[in-house]
């Protein structure tokens, strides 16, 4: 995880000057379409990241690494991006990242023209539309605020399987349900298992889902 502004401007650096670097997983914190650097704030209790300034990556910062505000040109826009923080599924990460992608799930005939050449590469997005990690077992019953502890075991496992799977040759659709029959799996930590099934329906995918880790790699397969 990024976690200062040093962290974070190598970050749009390589994004502003890579042109070979076409996928992306970044974990990190995320608030309200930003993705952040930081710890959380344990002493005021209020669930708050406390984010070094400039620590922190906005969709602004990637339009202009990457010049996708609008029609993609060439091949800056990436193939495959999974955003694992907060909210980043919540703003156009999806947009400035991949271009004209769609707002579900597809297959690469999304992707081209009536003649059925391609006019971009197909490409996917995955990221979580609410909060995840945290657990609302510490929410404080009198007052209603609570502070994140601990890192919900489905999770970890959700993530971990995930990789798993895409590592084996397995594309998104597959891998990502193998991930979640993984993660649902029983435990003896039941508010943990509780917690995970409700994130289980935070996951949002765009996009083609049918990819591999090595399909449309190469630009020239789309042309």
């Amino acid at each position: 995880m990024q976690q200062n502004k040093a962290d974070w401007d190598a970050l749009k650096t390589i994004l502003q000057q890579s042109r070979d670097l076409r996928n992306l997983y970044l974990n990190s914190h995320g608030v309200g379409g930003n993705l952040l650097g930081g710890d959380y704030d344990n002493e005021s209790h209020t669930g708050a990241v406390l984010s070094p300034a400039g620590a922190s990556l906005s969709t602004l910062d990637v339009a202009n690494a990457l010049a996708t505000v609008g029609p993609p040109e060439g091949w800056l826009s990436y193939r495959y991006v999974f955003l694992d923080a907060c909210d980043s599924a919540a703003g156009h990460f999806p947009e400035v990242f991949l271009g004209a992608v769609p707002k579900g799930t597809c297959d690469d005939g999304a992707f081209k023209l009536p003649d059925g050449s391609f006019k971009q590469r197909p490409c996917c997005f995955m990221g979580w539309k609410k909060w995840i990690l945290s657990t609302s077992s510490d929410r404080d019953p009198n007052t209603g605020i609570w502070t994140p502890k601990y890192v919900c075991k489905g999770y970890l496992d959700f993530r971990t399987q995930f990789f798993e799977e895409v590592k084996a040759g397995e594309n998104f659709k597959t891998a990502i349900a193998a991930a979640k029959q993984y993660a649902n799996k029983p435990r003896n930590i039941e508010h943990l298992d509780r917690i995970w099934k409700k994130w289980d329906k935070y996951l949002v995918v765009r996009g083609d889902w049918f990819l591999t880790a090595f399909s449309y790699c190469d630009k020239t397969e789309c042309q």
